[in-house]
């Protein structure tokens, strides 16, 4: 899809009666709630990806894109419980049997960490493949939620997809960034399984941020 759009008011029904596939990058300035929980000493650098990244004027950058189609909902999880007693909830066999907006998701990004372990630089490649559902209403999206592994959100024709992708990368997050096997020699003390235990206890800022994340609206 060539067309110009926004980002952050995308018209989900109609891009998905249009099969429309968007595909761009931002920058760290864009994501807010993301720089947050790099400011200690993190920055993002361009994902490693078959073809180069074009330079951007802000630095660093995400690459995503966004296929857009419509499809019937997965089979439910049948021992889940579903409350589909609302008068706002179509039957359950019309909701299974009808197409409903659907995106796939893709983002790539490297993100620059320092490990809680040595205190020397730590990368972590970031990738994530997910697949949203959109139904009619909060109702609806409750209902399903449990029986579903797939996220369920409300059909919106102002949807912000800038805020899923900082979203999905905030969950995507390492809550504790940690070499595998730390580059410089610790001393016991540093190395031993009671500072793990210390610091998997420490507050993350991810952890924090992830909470802000309303994945039904």
């Amino acid at each position: 899809m060539t067309k110009a759009f926004d980002l952050q008011r995308l018209n989900v029904p109609q891009l998905a009666q249009q099969n429309a596939h968007l595909q761009g990058t931002l920058s760290l300035g864009e994501l807010d709630r993301l720089g947050l929980g790099l400011a200690a000493g993190a920055s993002l650098e361009p994902a490693a990806i078959d073809t180069p990244l074009a330079p951007h004027a802000d630095g660093p950058v995400v690459q995503w894109s966004m296929a857009f189609f419509e499809s019937e909902l997965p089979a439910l999880n049948t021992t889940s419980p579903m409350v589909v007693s609302s008068p706002r909830i179509a039957p359950l066999g019309q909701l299974l049997a009808r197409e409903h907006p659907t995106l796939v998701l893709g983002v790539k990004a490297r993100v620059s960490l320092v490990c809680q372990r040595c205190l020397a630089p730590f990368e972590e490649a970031l990738e994530v493949q997910r697949r949203f559902y959109w139904v009619a209403n909060e109702d609806t999206a409750l209902a399903l939620d449990e029986a579903l592994e797939d996220d369920l959100l409300v059909s919106s024709s102002a949807f912000d997809g800038q805020a899923l992708v900082e979203d999905e990368l905030i969950l995507a997050m390492p809550l504790v960034p940690m070499h595998d096997t730390c580059p410089v020699a610790l001393s016991p003390q540093q190395g031993s399984s009671a500072q793990d235990d210390l610091l998997s206890s420490r507050p993350n800022p991810f952890s924090v941020l992830s909470g802000l994340k309303v994945k039904k609206g």
